[in-house]
């Protein structure tokens, strides 16, 4: 019986290996941010703001544009049609 709870608690930790993901800390000078570790940043160059692009894989890249005059995410009431 000892067996078998060991052999199932084994089994149950291998298993859950793969779903911890390792985390690295982006660091792009203005804010940090935690992402999975396949992510990489990539600066960019702008004007009146501060831009970049976060690569998540090889077909979706994260961009953003910080500054005085970037979109403020506040949520607007739009009609739909």
């Amino acid at each position: 019986m000892k067996f078998l709870k060991l052999l199932l608690i084994s089994i149950l930790l291998l298993s859950c290996k793969d779903s911890h993901k390792e985390y690295k800390t982006l660091d792009f000078g203005k804010f940090e941010i935690t992402v999975p570790y396949e992510w990489n940043q990539i600066e960019d160059n702008s004007i009146d703001s501060f831009v970049g692009k976060i690569v998540i894989d090889k077909n979706d890249t994260i961009k953003f544009d910080l500054g005085w005059y970037s979109y403020d995410l506040k949520e607007e009431d739009f009609p739909i049609k």
